[in-house]
């Protein structure tokens, strides 16, 4: 694993609909240069706030952005609690990428079946927009996202803006009781079994919780999916 470390800088924070939750864009140092390295959708990187606290987080933009690397970051402990202290402004070690990632351009001319939960929606994200830059190459996009409460949805913006633009976006939420949610209810198995992907044509990716790996991939082998067109960033 060729593995790289680049100093890179805050230059955006934007916060999410759950207040734990931010989106973080670092860009390089000196700025207008390049990112440094180059990864895959669905890869991650090991990020420092100091010498001796880190934390791993999935790149949530596509590689065609040379200009800087977006993260999805929740707050909890180490480096995820740290950021949450940082500013635009502030400076950090990155180091990666890591992971096997989703090497979609393994799979052209198939469709894309990318499935997610929580915050696993910001690799799906990366190659979702990777997707977009080279739209001719796929067949369908159909993207499956879901979250506990309406309120834990996380970039609501390009949701909005890919169910616009020739993705099929389908949004479901465990918990929908005492909101105003009337979209779909329940789990993104749910939702899978639903809309039935063609195992012939159709690549999945999964991101989540183990037991959510699980049950979606025992659905989609016998859906008929081959193990191999079931892909996994880890």
């Amino acid at each position: 694993m060729n593995l790289q470390t680049r100093r890179m800088r805050i230059t955006q924070i934007i916060p999410q609909m759950v207040e734990k939750i931010r989106s973080f864009r670092l860009g390089p140092i000196p700025p207008n240069t390049s990112v440094g390295f180059n990864f895959i959708p669905g890869q991650f990187v090991q990020i420092f706030t100091n010498p001796e606290e880190s934390s791993y987080f999935a790149i949530a933009s596509p590689p065609e952005d040379h200009n800087g690397l977006e993260f999805l970051i929740k707050r909890g402990k180490g480096a995820s609690r740290a950021m949450f202290d940082l500013s635009v402004g502030s400076e950090v070690d990155v180091t990666g990428p890591q992971g096997k990632g989703f090497p979609i351009d393994d799979h052209k001319g198939k469709n894309l079946l990318l499935m997610g939960v929580g915050t696993g929606i910001a690799p799906l994200r990366s190659a979702l927009r990777s997707a977009l830059t080279r739209r001719e190459d796929f067949g369908d996009l159909i993207f499956v996202y879901g979250v506990l409460t309406p309120q834990h949805f996380c970039y609501m913006d390009d949701l909005h803006h890919w169910s616009r633009n020739s993705v099929q976006v389908h949004l479901t939420v465990t918990f929908p009781e005492g909101t105003s949610w009337v979209g779909h209810s329940g789990f993104v198995q749910d939702v899978l079994k639903q809309i039935k992907p063609r195992p012939a044509h159709t690549v999945a990716l999964l991101v989540g919780m183990k037991e959510m790996i699980q049950e979606n991939t025992q659905i989609l082998l016998e859906m008929g999916f081959a193990p191999e067109d079931i892909l996994l960033n880890y």
